[in-house]
């Protein structure tokens, strides 16, 4: 082979894994499938939930400075929520950078053994997370947006479906009518065929 062949079978071959990496892709990332079936993924809070939950946890103020007891009610918020937000996004609620963030969970345990201020920090940052993350049991885990969605989404089938009773009922009416109006007839044949 020239190495013009080998390069267009080369392309050949990229093409295709492109191709069967994009067909996984499709198959693994959807969300809801089938009608109503649902499978969930590793929860992530929305990031108006984030700075609602940052609002409450700082008392409105989050000081952007170096002072030891803002650095680590930071960490804290930041490791509370680390399991229920990307890091990219915990990094712009506190305005800071994804590697920060990535910092200060390698900082956790260190801090959650030795450091007392930390661990209180840490345990409000927890009751607060709480609030905001979903049991599993209770809605899949699932946010508010995503629950929204997933409404608006049953509201629609159910708009659908209430449709297509109105119309199956209108069909049956209609086919008793006849059934009504075969029957009389039938009665009427009798009575002509007797006389």
């Amino acid at each position: 082979m020239n190495p013009r062949q080998k390069l267009g079978v080369r392309r050949k071959r990229k093409k295709k894994k492109s191709l069967v990496k994009s067909q996984r892709l499709i198959a693994t990332s959807q969300s809801v499938v089938d009608g109503l079936e649902i499978k969930f993924m590793k929860q992530h809070l929305s990031l108006p939930l984030l700075f609602e939950a940052k609002q409450i946890f700082f008392d409105g103020k989050i000081e952007k400075n170096r002072v030891r007891s803002n650095v680590l009610k930071r960490m804290a918020f930041c490791n509370a929520f680390s399991n229920c937000a990307t890091k990219i996004n915990m990094g712009a609620v506190i305005g800071k950078n994804h590697s920060t963030v990535i910092h200060y969970n390698k900082q956790h345990e260190w801090h959650s053994k030795y450091c007392n201020e930390y661990i209180e920090y840490y345990t409000v940052a927890e009751a607060l997370v709480s609030q905001y993350v979903t049991k599993e049991e209770d809605f899949g885990g699932l946010d508010k947006p995503v629950m929204v969605g997933i409404i608006r989404d049953l509201r629609h089938t159910l708009n659908v479906k209430q449709v297509e009773i109105n119309n199956l009922n209108q069909i049956i009416k209609d086919l008793s009518k006849q059934i009504k109006d075969a029957e009389d007839a039938k009665w009427n044949i009798k009575t002509y065929s007797a006389l």
